[in-house]
């Protein structure tokens, strides 16, 4: 049994660039290329991504690539906006929106009676890695887990190219595992212990997934210590996560399954109950499914098409480069979305992403590069852009700026 707390409907949005001069039509579509069926070269934990492009890098194994489709170009009035009496027209460039990047810690029990379960993770974590690329999103998948030749040699895992790289090894940024054996009870100490570890993959406007499989029960850690003490871990990355797990909804009847005759499905396949990581998963709005089944193909499923339809919009975007010629023009800018049949909105500009909270919506510039690089909604704009299902950003190049006017 498959057990879905949440479900949040993805959106599907698009970005129009305005521009009081010539766009570049000649942008390509961009594309993501299926799993390649060479050996990923091998990158340690820490070292140096691949170029892109090369096997086994971002590029090879299909996350979304830098720039994306655009339609033709055509003339455009901005009308909306204008505040010097003039019209502007300008260049409707059409890309596709960002959605968030996915960030997923799979941490599996590899004591003695998890042979099965160790191979079907060891099997299935590509095809499962794959489908969330396919959607276009940006994914880092961490596995906790001891390889081959490791001290402890119970149920090793050895990941295949191309989610790792050749002979087990990783595959950054895309894939890292932290080689570290876990046994029936300490799931969630290794996740929270081995941080250091596999913390410069968690990207703070991530996405974060966290899955537990296992047969038996935490016993150090409650799921209320592992939540708070996680959260420690870095406030900003794990302000928000999902828990799922694979786990025994019942403990086996020690005594009947040892008479026989019983038709209790646990016999032989768990140790104990683990309600702690399902009421975390429903405190999270994770998956829970029940190991004693035996049937994790549609859990993986079920894991996968959470992970696309919690995938919401950035909320961010880039600023194109002026054509030839032209300056970029800080006070020249405006900001408008419309979606759902709903009339098109002005947003208003704002200094600071302090000065947020004192206007109904807004937007602001990423000052950390001179000229800035990106355009960002306020946290209300953002919510009110991610709660259409078909929602369309224009940003006019060229009008003088609209400020936004205070609640």
């Amino acid at each position: 049994m498959v057990v879905i707390c949440n479900r949040v409907l993805r959106v599907s949005a698009c970005l129009s660039v305005f521009a009081a001069c010539s766009g570049d039509p000649s942008r390509g579509a961009g594309t993501r290329p299926p799993l390649p069926q060479q050996p990923a070269p091998v990158a340690g934990a820490g070292g140096a991504a691949p170029a892109a492009g090369a096997n086994g890098s971002a590029g090879s194994f299909g996350n979304p690539q830098p720039g994306g489709p655009t339609g033709p170009t055509t003339p455009h009035d901005a009308g909306v906006g204008v505040a010097d009496g003039g019209e502007c027209s300008g260049i409707d460039e059409v890309a596709p929106n960002k959605v968030l990047p996915a960030d997923i810690i799979i941490v599996i029990d590899q004591s003695g009676s998890m042979d099965e379960e160790t191979q079907f993770v060891q099997g299935q974590l590509n095809t499962f890695s794959q489908r969330i690329v396919d959607s276009g999103i940006d994914v880092h998948v961490i596995l906790i887990a001891e390889r081959p030749g490791g001290p402890e040699g119970d149920n090793p895992i050895c990941v295949p190219p191309p989610l790792a790289g050749a002979d087990c090894a990783d595959n950054a940024p895309i894939f890292r595992q932290v080689s570290q054996h876990v046994d029936s009870h300490n799931a969630w100490d290794l996740i929270l212990s081995s941080y250091a570890q596999y913390a410069d993959l968690i990207r703070p406007e991530s996405q974060k997934h966290v899955l537990v499989i296992t047969d038996d029960v935490p016993e150090n850690v409650t799921g209320q210590q592992f939540d708070q003490m996680l959260r420690a871990l870095d406030a900003t990355a794990f302000a928000s996560y999902v828990h799922h797990a694979i786990f025994a909804f019942t403990a086996p009847d020690e005594l009947a399954c040892a008479l026989g005759g019983v038709t209790d499905t646990c016999c032989g396949l768990a140790a104990g109950a683990g309600d702690a990581y399902g009421q975390l998963c429903d405190q999270t709005g994770g998956i829970r499914a029940n190991l004693c089944e035996q049937n994790f193909e549609p859990v993986w499923a079920a894991l996968a098409t959470q992970v696309v339809e919690s995938a919401t919009l950035a909320c961010e975007w880039a600023i194109p480069p002026p054509p030839a010629g032209a300056t970029f023009d800080r006070e020249k800018v405006n900001v408008r979305y419309s979606g759902d049949g709903q009339a098109e909105q002005l947003v208003g500009f704002v200094k600071t992403p302090g000065d947020c909270a004192n206007v109904a919506n807004g937007w602001y510039y990423d000052d950390s590069t001179d000229p800035p690089s990106r355009v960002l909604v306020c946290p209300q704009t953002c919510t009110a852009i991610q709660s259409l299902t078909s929602a369309r950003v224009a940003i006019v190049f060229g009008c003088k700026t609209e400020e936004a006017p205070p609640e």
